[in-house]
């Protein structure tokens, strides 16, 4: 029967101790690397998200100015305008006298529903 090597089994070697540190240190940058890259991946889809959140808001609101807001808004009515990104639900309120509140609600998928206020102050009729 063959002896065991004493520079494999025993820790007080010269090579081994050095091998693994070795292998721990690159083992601890691929980990750091394999985080670093999901923490990217999280961040990226969520930035997407966040533009396509901010489109629809503008083209909803520009699309209400242009159809509803020259004829005349009719307050709590809820506007529902389809996009390719998404659908966008406006809704008005008189928040009081001087402004009023515009609730967007933003759904870009199933499971993807975003609200946001805006206000807007009231224009006096023009006094020709």
């Amino acid at each position: 029967m063959k002896k065991p090597s004493s520079f494999m089994n025993k820790g007080n070697g010269f090579i081994l101790p050095y091998v693994l540190f070795i292998i721990a240190l690159v083992l601890i940058l691929i980990m750091g690397n394999i985080t670093q890259y999901r923490s990217e991946f999280t961040s990226t889809a969520l930035q997407i998200e966040n533009v396509r959140v901010e489109t629809l808001f503008q083209m909803g609101r520009e699309k209400w100015k242009q159809e509803i807001a020259p004829h005349g808004a009719v307050l709590d009515q809820v506007t529902t305008y389809d996009f390719p990104v998404g659908t966008v639900e406006i809704n008005l309120v008189a928040e009081n006298e001087e402004r009023y509140k515009l609730h967007f609600i933003m759904k870009t998928g199933p499971e993807y529903q975003h609200d946001l206020t805006h206000y807007l102050e009231k224009v006096p009729p023009a006094n020709e």
